[in-house]
């Protein structure tokens, strides 16, 4: 990390991403995930900062974080040899965070990518959950609540909205 910042329980993270070439081969593609490209035919060369903010529990709100990653990338790249390196982001955001009350709990997701090639996008996430009993719970998450049509990788487009339904149970003690 370029720096870290404490404050009555509330965390600050500088990232700064030195330049990284990428070339013929398997080699990471960024400092930030751990996606590959694989038989390249180019360069990629990223630079960039990733801030976070990362807030203490308040009564109900158990965490919260509100998070941002500029890249600047030079790609020089045969488009129908890697994918990933038009998909690669120019800036993401997200704020995301989670909620307890007694027998319920929250959860909540909305995260925006901005693309080399452009074709930005912002989606919801929100989940909801319930304890039945002390080592059962059941939780409703829905994804992409505005069913938005994104595109991780450059063409290969994303599901829209789905809903999962989850039924946890906890053996033994914790």
């Amino acid at each position: 990390p370029v720096g870290t910042a404490t404050r009555k329980n509330t965390v600050v993270i500088l990232n700064g991403a030195g330049a990284q070439a990428v070339n013929q081969g398997t080699l990471p593609a960024n400092a930030f995930d751990d996606l590959t490209l694989s038989k390249t035919g180019g360069t990629v060369t990223t630079t960039g900062l990733e801030a976070e903010i990362h807030l203490p529990a308040r009564g109900m709100l158990r965490w919260q974080r509100l998070g941002v990653t500029w890249l600047e990338s030079d790609i020089d790249v045969d488009p129908a040899r890697s994918t990933y390196a038009l998909a690669h982001p120019t800036l993401e955001a997200a704020w995301t965070g989670a909620l307890r009350h007694r027998a319920w709990r929250g959860s909540w997701a909305v995260r925006f990518r901005d693309p080399q090639d452009r074709s930005s996008w912002v989606v919801a996430d929100v989940g909801v959950g319930r304890r039945i009993l002390e080592e059962i719970w059941i939780d409703l998450e829905a994804s992409n609540v505005f069913d938005r049509d994104i595109t991780e990788l450059h063409g290969v487009p994303l599901p829209g909205r789905w809903v999962t339904l989850t039924t946890t149970w906890r053996l033994g003690t914790p």
